[in-house]
């Protein structure tokens, strides 16, 4: 453990926190519970929407809301929370939830503002995302992809450490820092729907399949994969479709499937229950980064057989997927023509679910906790280990 942990404290900056749904908050509330929950460090958060509606403390943490997204507003905010010097910032960059159309400008003048004034201060950067390096002519995206690349390479070369979720982001991180940072740990997005110590066996489950997430992705699922969503169901005997999220508005009786259930907006409680009664999920995938899917850690913490459908076929995942990552990412096309059997379909659940562990909620916070030790060696501010109870 951190020497002294209740001395020590942590800010970190996020769009927003729950109530408001957004997977960042969602990841950045999850990793300060497992640090405090392990090591009894604290985590002060600093939501950077000024219309977010929340309590002055979440889940224990206490929040600072951004009265205006300028770089004062930042500055005098990291200004106000001298818990202990230096300052140990974690910032968690999704550009979209910083501001429109990803130009977080206001946010790296006030990074600079703060590391001016504070400089033996630690900024560690989760890299969410990077920019957006392709889109069509008629998107502001294809417009604004230099501008936020320069704004992503500004961040890299501002932060003293970085970590990212997928292989593509690490790559490109090191030619953004301009070699600061030449290799970036990638941590592969954990469960937000819990992480069971044990699952049941695949011959145990109920013959039905899951979809989750956002309804957007959902409608790729009966649309864009609907004859090969169809072909899965037929094959495997699945009697009923479990569609948990906002309603899409399908007329799922015209659709050649299996009954679809629409369970709405679900606990994660309640989430986690019906994925640990399901056999399969279903997931259809337009980015090639498939490690940064919440919806794909879901399955795999719950053992669920994990379905995907990649939109982007001249995309191989093999090309952007952690080595290590399972041969279920990348055999989609053989699950739907190949019939396996019980004992082949719970390999696959064991090897998702021993694959997911090994880049748990647990794994993430020691990741994080290493970097601020080493920060803290190489800059002599103390000499401490980090160890997870």
């Amino acid at each position: 453990m951190l020497n002294s942990p209740s001395t020590l404290k942590i800010i970190s900056i996020v769009p927003k926190l729950p109530p408001a749904i957004g997977g960042v908050g969602d990841y950045a509330l999850c990793l300060a519970e497992q640090m405090k929950t392990h090591t009894g460090i604290e985590t002060h958060f600093i939501v950077a929407d000024p219309n977010w509606s929340g309590p002055s403390r979440v889940e224990g943490f206490a929040v600072t809301v951004l009265p205006e997204r300028s770089a004062g507003s930042l500055s005098d905010a990291l200004h106000c929370l001298s818990y202990q010097q230096p300052q140990i910032l974690v910032m968690h960059l999704s550009g979209y939830g910083y501001a429109k159309w990803s130009m977080y400008h206001w946010l790296i003048s006030g990074l600079k503002l703060w590391k001016q004034s504070c400089p033996e201060s630690l900024l560690l950067t989760m890299f969410h995302e990077l920019y957006c390096a392709y889109g069509k002519p008629w998107k502001h995206s294809f417009w604004t992809s230099a501008l936020q690349r320069r704004l992503a390479s500004s961040l890299a070369i501002l932060s003293d450490a970085s970590l990212t979720n997928c292989v593509r982001h690490s790559n490109r991180i090191s030619t953004l820092s301009q070699g600061k940072h030449v290799h970036t740990p990638v941590l592969p997005i954990f469960s937000s729907m819990g992480e069971p110590n044990s699952v049941p066996p695949i011959g145990d489950r109920q013959q039905q399949l899951v979809i989750f997430g956002g309804t957007v992705t959902r409608r790729r699922a009966y649309e864009s994969s609907l004859i090969q969503l169809s072909k899965l169901c037929k094959q495997y005997g699945i009697l009923r479709i479990i569609d948990i999220g906002k309603r899409t508005g399908i007329e799922f009786e015209t659709l050649s499937l299996p009954p679809v259930l629409e369970m709405g907006c679900l606990s994660s409680d309640d989430i986690s229950e019906l994925l640990l009664e399901s056999a399969f999920g279903w997931l259809s995938y337009e980015n090639r980064d498939i490690e940064k899917s919440s919806v794909l850690a879901s399955y795999c913490a719950h053992g669920v057989v994990p379905i995907i459908h990649t939109l982007s076929p001249s995309i191989p995942l093999n090309e952007t997927t952690r080595e290590g990552a399972p041969r279920l990412l990348r055999m989609t096309q053989d699950i739907t023509e190949t019939d396996l059997s019980v004992i082949e379909l719970q390999a696959l659940s064991d090897e998702v679910f021993t694959w997911y562990r090994g880049h748990n909620v647990a794994s993430h916070a020691i990741a994080f906790l290493q970097k601020i030790e080493m920060w803290m060696q190489v800059s002599e501010k103390t000499n401490v280990t980090v160890t997870m109870s």
